[in-house]
Parts: C-alpha cells; structure tokens; sequence
C-alpha cells in the first residue's frame, strides 16, 4: 500500500474558454501535465529495490504533448529528482528558481519519448474521477497540474498509480538530460526552472 505525506494546497481554475468546458484529451491541441510527489513513498512500492529513486528526495514528472522535436504521435516526458523541501509552502509558490543555488539542488534529469495516447489516457482517467472540479483529497500525497490549451487547474491530490509508474519508467528508461547541472558547481547551459505559479501557468 502506497504510504505519503499529506501536501496542503489550494486548487484553482483559469481561462476555461468560451463553452466553460474541458476539452476531452483527444480534442486538445496541446496537454501538459505536471505531477510532483515524494520518492520514498515509490521507492516502498516498487519492487525493484535495486534501481529505486534516491531517499529523501521528491520526483517532479512533467508531460509534454505535442512532443517538443516535432515527432508525431508522440509525447515527451522529463523527469526531475531534487532533495524534499523543507517548506511545505513551496507547492503553493510555484516560482521560478532563477539562482544557481536552486539549480544545483536538482540531483538527476531524465526524459523519455512516450506515445501520446499514454497522456490522453491520463488525462481521460482524471475527467472520469472528477480531477477537475473544486475539491480537497483527503490523502493527498502529490501536488497534480494540467493544461490542456488554454485550461489550467491544479491541487494537491492523491497518488496516481499509472502517473507513479511512468516515474519509475522515466528514472530506469529514459536518458540522463545534458541541462542537468555539472556536480562541480557550475551551470550547463540550459536554464532549470521550478514550475510556475499555477496563477500564471503550470509548465512552461
């Protein structure tokens, strides 16, 4: 049994368009997910406790679709593994981290070519449980965020088994990204960024 922290938060909905509607995921011209959640808690379930997350660590999975190099039918995943918080407030923030001291924080960056049809099942699976209406998980361990277009929404949420899973997939598949950070203390030449404000947009 899956076992985590509760992360409080706040959900919110902007630019909904015109119908005040979602689209459904097959209609979206765009879909970016973001789903942040604690290492330790994957590292119990999986049971491959050889190739498991780092301890004390949380993993911020991040979806892509259209894939970023153009290749049809396909969606990006990009995976991030950085030292745990200490201030529960920061899922709220959401801000930019601009300083070298921030990006030297991240200690792994993989990402991974997915079919897009994996990202439209999710996100089919989240309009089914309701994932998109004003409410409060009451076990929540994971901070989830979706745009699908122009509709953004946000909040603390339970844990998503096939969002867990693509995590573990990402860490034991996916290439290591060059945009991580160099171990001697210097910056490559990709900028690192924490999610935006859910005010302003999930993923950038």
């Amino acid at each position: 049994m899956l076992c985590g922290c509760s992360l409080p938060g706040k959900s919110r909905i902007t630019d909904r368009g015109a119908t005040g509607k979602l689209a459904s995921a097959q209609q979206a011209d765009s879909i970016r997910i973001s789903y942040r959640t604690n290492s330790d808690r994957l590292t119990i379930a999986s049971a491959d406790a050889s190739n498991s997350l780092p301890n004390v660590t949380s993993s911020q999975l991040h979806l892509h679709y259209p894939h970023p190099g153009g290749q049809p039918e396909m969606a990006l995943a990009t995976l991030i593994v950085a030292p745990q918080e200490s201030d529960a407030g920061w899922l709220d923030r959401w801000r930019d981290a601009g300083s070298a001291a921030d990006q030297t924080q991240i200690l792994d960056r993989r990402v991974l070519d997915l079919p897009a049809r994996n990202v439209h099942a999710i996100v089919d699976k989240l309009q089914q449980e309701n994932f998109f209406r004003h409410s409060k998980s009451l076990d929540s361990e994971s901070h989830l965020g979706v745009v699908m277009d122009d509709a953004r929404f946000a909040k603390d949420y339970r844990a998503v088994a096939e969002l867990d899973a693509m995590i573990l997939k990402v860490y034991r598949e996916g290439h290591l990204d060059m945009a991580i950070p160099h171990r001697s203390g210097g910056i490559a030449a990709t900028t690192l960024r924490r999610l935006p404000t859910t005010d302003d947009a999930i993923i950038r």
